[in-house]
């Protein structure tokens, strides 16, 4: 709290910025935006663990996280909307081609759904869209804790996945994935900036997560240009 409180005192954004967020989501979408981000606060570094694990912000000594609502489950630290994350499920061809096309949400019982080992919560299928469908408790032969291997994992044709748009939205249009289900989409998460304190927030959280709201909201980049794979 201290240290907070001193921090919010500064002026300006100046010193060094300790984010965490997904691999695949820093990867993909966050660190083509650091350099613009960095360009306009010259007195800031940016420090970027990019994790998929379990965090507390004052214990892992972060000051602001990227996080998915599944993920956030201290009811302590400030959560910050930055956008709708859209997840649709997902195939390569070549596993299409040996086991079938699943043509409703009971037929996934007979084919390999991959899960994500760090977040349990992920591996209950809200198929049909929102809060309140009823959940599909997946399971297969392989699970990893990263989405970033999770994606790699489906396009190598292991089975089929639960993928966020941001994720999948290029290889759907290319062909190197297809969309199963596509009827079938959550909206039941959001993309988070997660923070301790909103008394005393530091210029440097401030500037960071008003800059990723603007670029994110109210319709992400990976949507914003095209629509949607699917309705």
């Amino acid at each position: 709290d201290a240290e907070a409180m001193v921090l919010s005192l500064a002026d300006h954004p100046q010193g060094t910025l300790r984010v965490a967020a997904t691999s695949a989501f820093a990867k993909t979408q966050m660190l083509p935006m650091l350099p613009d981000f960095l360009n306009s606060n010259p007195d800031l570094k940016i420090s970027l663990e990019l994790t998929d694990r379990p965090l507390d912000l004052v214990q892992d000594k972060i000051d602001v996280a990227i996080r998915f609502t599944e993920q956030v489950n201290d009811i302590s630290v400030v959560a910050h909307k930055l956008a709708l994350n859209r997840r649709v499920y997902c195939a390569a061809p070549s596993y299409i081609a040996r086991f079938g096309m699943p043509k409703t949400p009971e037929d996934l019982a007979d084919h390999n759904c991959l899960r994500l080992s760090t977040v349990e919560a992920f591996n209950n299928w809200e198929i049909g869209g929102g809060l309140g469908t009823p959940k599909l408790s997946v399971s297969g032969n392989f699970e990893i804790n990263s989405t970033d291997g999770l994606y790699h994992a489906v396009v190598s044709g292991l089975g089929i996945a639960k993928l966020s748009t941001y994720l999948v939205n290029e290889g759907v249009r290319t062909g190197q994935l297809v969309c199963v289900l596509p009827d079938h989409v959550e909206n039941a998460s959001d993309i988070l900036a997660i923070f301790q304190n909103r008394k005393n927030m530091s210029p440097n959280v401030r500037a960071f997560v008003d800059f990723l709201a603007d670029r994110f909201g109210p319709v992400p980049p990976w949507e914003r240009d095209n629509p949607p794979i699917t309705s």
